[in-house]
């Protein structure tokens, strides 16, 4: 089944899958019988790989697109006037990225669980099963008076807290891959909108 989806998508997928097979079939068989040609084979095949591997472009090279962006800018203009301000993200990766730019995130991959924050929140340990673990942390800002500790993974904890919970983490900036809803307005104010990133300071 999982062959059959490859090839569907894409002829070139077919090509790769079989080139593949055919290349460690033929290895396999000279290796076992002890051929005279098996080191030059292996040489040729080594070559091969080789060149498919230079025509690979790098997904990303130096760490302009950490720093040069806008946001990350906005991110450390801010760091440096209020530097021992607690910052708060929808998603792991956002989170990642503002630590990159130097701001102290409660949201992010916690290696060590945050048994302080998880205090402020789980009163009485109820959840502690679900957060007491290395895990993605993810932030959903509930419209009403909910609040929950989902388990998303082995690795992956959304956090939905209301106004009230969100008071108790003491966040003062909270970023966003899309606008919150008006039911935050009370509660938050937009700095900065760019590029499908928002950026909120809690009202005082």
């Amino acid at each position: 089944r999982y062959g059959k989806s490859i090839i569907s998508v894409d002829k070139m997928h077919m090509i790769e899958v079989a080139t593949a097979i055919f290349f460690v079939g033929t290895v396999v068989l000279l290796s076992r019988f002890k051929t005279k040609n098996y080191k030059y084979y292996i040489i040729v095949y080594a070559l091969i790989v080789s060149i498919g591997g230079i025509a690979v472009n790098p997904i990303q090279v130096g760490t302009d697109p950490l720093t040069k962006k806008p946001v990350a800018k906005k991110i450390r203009d801010i760091v440096k006037k209020d530097d021992d301000a607690k910052w708060a993200a929808t998603d792991s990766v956002i989170s990642q990225y503002l630590i990159a730019n130097g701001a102290s995130t409660y949201t992010s991959v916690n290696y060590i669980p945050n048994m302080k924050l998880w205090g402020k929140i789980d009163d009485y340990g109820t959840y502690e099963e679900y957060y007491n673990r290395y895990a993605h942390l993810y932030l959903t800002l509930s419209d009403t008076e909910d609040i929950s500790i989902d388990l998303l993974a082995a690795d992956s904890i959304n956090l939905t807290i209301n106004k009230d919970y969100y008071d108790k983490l003491g966040v003062k900036y909270f970023v966003s891959m899309d606008s919150i809803s008006d039911y935050w307005n009370d509660k938050m104010k937009l700095i900065y909108h760019k590029d499908n990133i928002w950026i909120y300071r809690t009202r005082n």
